[in-house]
């Protein structure tokens, strides 16, 4: 049976950069948060819902990038990957409480390395 997983982005803090967006993926399924311009402390209040096949092997990808206006270019911040199985899922509906993560930033090789970036907040559950 196919499970939802709700996904509630709520805020990133000490970006280093003004103009943020956040990038969700989940197996084949992505979507992404509205530009918050000329804050390092965007709020977004934005929900997603995902299908889930697989809840021991999925994983969300969170990136949190920097958007250019004038030259359109788009810069990766940093990242989160949350193990779906990592959220509760006993109950046919279990609210975590909000959560921060540590931004992972990566170079231009993309190996990540342990320099902070920023924080990202999120609210997820199952809901079957």
């Amino acid at each position: 049976m196919l499970k939802k997983l709700y996904v509630c982005v709520l805020e990133a803090k000490d970006l280093p950069v003004k103009n943020s967006r956040v990038k969700l993926k989940l197996g084949k399924f992505k979507y992404k948060t509205r530009i918050l311009k000329n804050t390092f402390n965007p709020i977004w209040n934005e929900e997603f819902v995902f299908k889930v096949k697989d809840i021991a092997e999925d994983v969300l990808v969170v990136n949190v990038v920097n958007h250019n206006d004038e030259s359109k270019v788009v810069d990766f911040v940093g990242e989160v990957r949350i193990p779906v199985g990592s959220v509760g899922f006993e109950d046919h509906k279990q609210i975590l409480p909000p959560t921060w993560f540590e931004l992972q930033c990566s170079n231009t090789n993309g190996k990540f390395f342990n320099k902070f970036c920023g924080w990202f907040s999120c609210i997820y559950f199952f809901c079957i």
